[in-house]
């Protein structure tokens, strides 16, 4: 039985400014167009679609049954916008196409309409899927009609869910919106997306008779799933990258919680603890020109240069599913999870909830 860990970094700074195609679409990896509405420069990301039988739980990480998306039909296009028009090719990061913005963030789509939800019988439709597994991910309710899951990672080896979307395809029948807007903290570090999409088809191939009455019809049906994946970080002269930071600083410590529930309570991790002996990963600060006295309290001081931006990092040191090299230990799911020092609302805290709190020159706090 695998052990759960329960970490609380904590973190405070006090610093005076811390800053379509419709349906089935056939794709062209790689095409770059203007976004006719806002000016925004758009790119269809490439990716691979699986096919697999009606009984198979989407395992798209083992098959081998595969296709690239720009040489065979998908239910909607992948495609990413830099939110200030500022989005640049970077060639590849890991294996997938790298993308960049100097400012702003880069908008996620997927883009789709109505023609497989509207088909015939005698045509390959969308059918409702009652699975609730995709590959090695579980899902809180049915697939049905289409499920669309948005994912994101610092490292390509650990995905976390951004958003799971369950019946996508019946309750927005045609969408052209954002799925999602990167955050300025994902763009900073650095940060892979996937976008995994999951529908089942069928399509009437004939019917049974008795003595030339229809008894049943007879349906061939095919799960699909269509994976997607890039990278994309800030590249700004202000700002340091995660490795070329100059100097940094080491902030906050590990402890281990005595109420789980509210990740309140403070022990002393000893000998033979879990946690013993290795952290999670480090914060830290970088960016500043030069470190002033602390106050009174213990807090450290920076000082920065006009220009430029003072930036608090997390560096992930573990494999979340192995901690401390152990197989058997590893960081769980948290589906009610609330912070006693920081006054967070009971939520979905996943498998790790990062929570920043600044004051500002008026002495308000905000998370």
């Amino acid at each position: 039985m695998k052990r759960c860990i329960s970490i609380l970094f904590i973190i405070i700074l006090l610093v005076s400014a811390f800053c379509l195609q419709g349906g089935q679409a056939l794709l062209r990896a790689g095409l770059i167009t203007n976004a006719s509405a806002t000016g925004e420069k758009e790119v269809v990301i490439p990716g691979t679609v699986y096919t697999f039988d009606e009984d198979d739980d989407y395992p798209f990480s083992t098959s081998e049954n595969k296709a690239e998306s720009a040489e065979t039909q998908t239910y909607g296009v992948f495609s990413i916008r830099g939110t200030e028009g500022n989005l640049t090719e970077k060639g590849t990061e890991n294996g997938v196409p790298a993308y960049a913005v100097d400012n702003g963030s880069i908008s996620i789509y997927y883009s789709y309409s109505n023609s497989l939800l509207t088909a015939p019988e005698d045509a390959w439709h969308l059918v409702s899927d009652d699975d609730d597994v995709i590959d090695q991910y579980d899902l809180e309710n049915d697939i049905q009609k289409g499920a669309l899951i948005l994912q994101r990672s610092l490292d390509h080896k650990n995905w976390y869910n951004v958003s799971v979307l369950t019946n996508a395809f019946e309750d927005e029948p045609q969408r052209f919106a954002s799925l999602y807007d990167t955050l300025d903290v994902e763009m900073i570090n650095g940060c892979y997306y996937r976008l995994i999409v999951a529908y089942k088809t069928g399509i009437k191939t004939g019917s049974t008779t008795v003595l030339g009455i229809n008894v049943s019809d007879n349906y061939d049906y095919l799960r699909t799933a269509e994976v997607y994946e890039f990278y994309a970080a800030l590249e700004n002269k202000y700002i340091e990258t995660l490795t070329s930071y100059s100097k940094r600083y080491r902030l906050g410590e590990t402890v281990k919680v005595s109420q789980s529930a509210t990740y309140s309570g403070m022990e002393e991790i000893k000998n033979g603890d879990l946690h013993y002996g290795w952290d999670l990963g480090q914060f830290f600060i970088s960016g500043f020109t030069a470190q002033d006295k602390e106050k009174d309290d213990g807090t450290p001081v920076f000082l920065k240069n006009v220009g430029d931006v003072v930036t608090l990092w997390f560096h992930l040191q573990q494999d979340i599913n192995a901690l401390n090299g152990d197989s058997s230990v590893t960081i769980m799911y948290d589906k009610e999870g609330s912070d006693q020092y920081f006054q967070t609302p009971t939520t979905i805290f996943g498998r790790g909830m990062l929570i920043i709190r600044y004051t500002d020159h008026e002495n308000v706090k905000r998370s």
